[in-house]
């Protein structure tokens, strides 16, 4: 029998209650489960269920999403999907039943999109959209997983417009769920989700997409780790998550360089020692012919592998040893290959009859609660056939690959042609935008007594994001410098409105504080690419010196700088412009910097690389800042470039480099 003792204690627990509220029998009910659970123990929990739906204390519908949930953990798929699907059955489930809802079709719709059935997930998840919007509770961050859902599926069936409009709803819903719920559950969940609309786009071949969701899930890993309760391993794990998404971006770029220092910088996460960290490292390995490597991590899983799956199964030699032999075999190590191979051929009778009668003792369930053996026989047989046929079709799609590679090979070349003129008129066209955004920025600095300034913009490509810009009023020097997320021309065309922007501003005499204050609220209208920027914004008297400046996340300025010294300046900690919008900026202030050089530049300087991609960094700049005797700002800026180039040695620039300095004598 199912229910034991114990189990029966608890449901008396329970089922006395029913003088109390009914939410508050749901809440008991709920820890109840939720304790259960936690046994591991899945047939208890089924028991469990049935006996609080009896004393009604959870509804049917809970009840059924807590069954399926139940067989998921068992692996009987069939009975999974039977009682999620029911739960959906319910026309109209009340707010507290919702979430319950909400998690089925969630979780029903993913496991439709395994199965190919991208139509089918597309309406599981619009219907559960539906319901939400239908609810007192609008719940975002439940609405941003469907809606996920939804423009995955669309990227599979190719409707590229409607995807992008569906991404960027989810992401508005994780964002509106950021500010409802304070907690690290909704910050992780937008994370998870933002990865997984990134990977979403490398599945169908989208790369430049990919790095666009990539970066603006990395953004709110940086906002994460300023939680006052955000745990390390939280954040470890969330950036272990993201590199190994950048690590498939570099690959899909066929950027070589960049996969091995993204998973260089995965190394080092705790959780890469981790026996799933671990695991998530074989696939880039054995693509990099990394196989002692591979072979290694394969051996040391081997404890995992027996702890999780139990015995030798089919799934079990299909997920690791078939992998394991293969790496052992690329590297050399011909014995630990035998030793493999001839523990999974004296296990695989064994595997095979154990699969066997696993298919049968659920056909026979099946059987038993639905009344329809035959045509679940049926069935079953068919899919059983049409893997082994799939084996088969993949093997001749390989051999077929290379007929097909030569049909098209002429094709392509013609491609390629036509491809190099496209590129040619895109490259002159970026050269006249060049042009124009250049002119956009200050090259005449003002030659007023007491007062020496300069400062340069160099792009990574042919337009960047980088800006500088200054206005004089009266004997007041307004300047700033920013650095807008991203490259090219997105970015330029932010950079050409901030510029606007901060200019139209500085002429009503802002404070730096309120021109922060005002740049965000136009640039938080309608951002649904997700840009923003980090700028220094400061006001300087140039009568006595007095500055009031604003940092709104940039790189801090350094002052001084001549055989005075010169070192960061402490700053407020305001958030990047852009990024939220309704943000109250900070606004500080210095009494006197006469005599004090002032440097600012932007993330391009101190994070510039060398071919083997070491940046010149904070430490070195600061270093030649001190030993430059300060004799004009072109000179400090001169210097500096020098020094730039010399380090990289002839890589290319990996950002847009901006710097600016001046000084009141």
């Amino acid at each position: 029998m199912r229910k034991s003792f114990f189990l029966t204690l608890m449901v008396l627990l329970v089922c006395s209650c029913h003088q109390t509220v009914n939410q508050q029998k749901t809440s008991q009910a709920d820890s109840l489960i939720t304790a259960t659970l936690k046994t591991g123990d899945d047939d208890r929990v089924l028991a469990l269920v049935d006996s609080l739906e009896a004393c009604k204390s959870i509804s049917a519908l809970k009840a059924n999403f807590r069954r399926g949930y139940a067989y998921e953990r068992k692996g009987m798929r069939y009975y999974t999907e039977l009682y999620w699907k029911k739960v959906l059955d319910e026309k109209n489930p009340s707010d507290d039943d919702l979430a319950s809802y909400i998690h089925a079709a969630t979780f029903l719709a993913n496991r439709q999109v395994t199965k190919n059935d991208f139509e089918g997930a597309i309406r599981t998840a619009s219907e559960a959209l539906k319901r939400i919007d239908k609810s007192q509770e609008q719940k975002p961050l439940f609405k941003a997983m469907l809606l996920q859902v939804v423009g995955s599926c669309q990227t599979e069936l190719e409707q590229a417009e409607a995807a992008d409009e569906t991404m960027n709803e989810a992401f508005d819903n994780f964002l509106l769920a950021l500010k409802t719920d304070t907690t690290d559950y909704s910050m992780r969940n937008t994370i998870i989700g933002l990865s997984n609309i990134a990977k979403d786009y490398l599945e169908v071949k989208q790369p430049e997409k990919a790095t666009m969701w990539y970066h603006r899930a990395d953004s709110l890993l940086n906002v994460f780790k300023t939680y006052p309760d955000a745990k390390e391993e939280k954040i470890d794990k969330m950036q272990a998550l993201l590199l190994q998404l950048k690590i498939k971006i570099a690959g899909a770029n066929k950027d070589k360089e960049a996969a091995a220092k993204a998973f260089e910088e995965y190394q080092e996460t705790a959780y890469s020692k981790t026996q799933d960290g671990r695991w998530k490292m074989i696939n880039y390995l054995m693509k990099n012919k990394r196989f002692d490597e591979a072979a290694d991590i394969y051996m040391q899983l081997d404890s995992r592998m027996s702890q999780k799956n139990g015995g030798l199964s089919l799934d079990n030699i299909r997920k690791h040893y078939v992998g394991k032999f293969k790496a052992n075999v690329q590297a050399g190590r011909k014995d630990s290959a035998w030793v493999v191979a001839e523990k999974v051929m004296m296990a695989l009778d064994s595997a095979v009859n154990d699969y066997q009668q696993s298919e049968m003792a659920e056909l026979t369930t099946m059987y038993q609660t639905q009344q329809k053996e035959a045509e679940i026989a049926r069935q079953q047989v068919e899919i059983s056939s049409q893997r082994f046929i799939g084996l088969v079709v993949v093997l001749l799609l390989i051999t077929t690959f290379f007929v097909i590679y030569s049909m098209y090979r002429r094709k392509a070349l013609h491609q390629i042609a036509l491809a190099k003129a496209a590129k040619e008129r895109m490259e002159s066209e970026l050269r006249i935008a060049r042009d124009i955004q250049m002119s956009m920025v200050p090259h005449e600095f003002p030659k007023l007594e007491g007062l020496d300034i300069f400062a340069s913009m160099t792009p990574a490509r042919e337009v960047g994001g980088d800006l500088y810009d200054y206005i004089q009023i009266d004997n007041v020097l307004y300047f700033c410098v920013g650095d807008v997320s991203g490259k090219g021309v997105p970015a330029s065309l932010v950079m050409a409105q901030v510029t606007r922007l901060f200019r139209a501003l500085a002429k009503q005499r802002m404070m730096p504080e309120e021109i922060a204050t005002r740049l965000n609220d136009e640039l938080t209208e309608n951002n649904k690419s997700g840009m923003f920027v980090t700028m220094f914004i400061a006001l300087v008297d140039l009568t006595t010196g007095h500055l009031d400046y604003c940092n709104a996340g940039h790189n801090p300025p350094v002052l001084g700088g001549d055989a005075e010294g010169g070192s960061f300046m402490k700053i407020h900690s305001n958030a990047p412009i852009g990024l939220w919008s309704g943000l109250k900026f900070v606004g500080e202030e210095i009494d006197t910097i006469k005599g004090r050089p002032m440097f600012l530049y932007t993330d391009g300087l101190n994070e510039a690389e060398n071919p083997q991609r070491q940046q010149f960094g904070e430490e070195r700049m600061l270093k030649i800042l001190r030993s430059i005797r300060f004799e004009s700002a072109t000179k400090v800026i001169s210097t500096l470039s020098r020094e730039v180039e010399q380090h990289r040695n002839g890589a290319e620039p990996n950002d847009d480099l901006t710097m600016f300095c001046f000084k009141i004598r």
